[in-house]
């Protein structure tokens, strides 16, 4: 039987050495960690950017985005927005990150939305932190 591997519903692990990225993704059902090397990132859909991955988005186009008039209901995030095929971000100046984020044209043919929600207590065991007695595996591995 051929063990299958799915990025899409594994905890994703990522960490930067240096200037170096790690990505392996957290099976706790099979007990095992599986460790993409860069040269498959894009076969996980992972772009290789720290920044896009730790803020879910590039923080450079963040700041180019101007301030936008659209008024927030949420203390300390305000939205930036741009025209055109247009992206608006309500972004926390708090906690750095996105709490919403929308993408789509102004013609209605597309709309993508994202909204992260806040949990009020991180749970503290994290997948990544309790990996004793798992089996280290390749993405390879799983390759034909």
């Amino acid at each position: 039987m051929r063990k299958h591997f799915n990025p899409v519903v594994l905890p994703r692990h990522l960490a930067q050495e240096g200037k170096q990225l790690r990505l392996e993704y957290v099976g706790p059902h099979a007990r095992e960690v599986i460790a993409v090397p860069p040269g498959e990132f894009d076969n996980v859909s992972f772009d290789g950017s720290w920044d896009r991955a730790y803020y879910l988005l590039d923080p450079k186009r963040l700041h180019a985005m101007p301030v936008s008039a659209r008024k927030s209901t949420v203390a300390g995030a305000r939205w930036r927005e741009r025209d055109g095929v247009f992206e608006r971000v309500l972004w926390d100046e708090r906690r750095e990150i996105p709490l919403v984020i929308e993408s789509g044209d102004r013609a209605g043919t597309f709309f993508n939305r994202l909204e992260l929600t806040v949990q009020p207590h991180l749970a503290g065991d994290l997948p990544w932190q309790k990996l004793k007695g798992y089996a280290r595996r390749e993405y390879a591995d799983f390759l034909d």
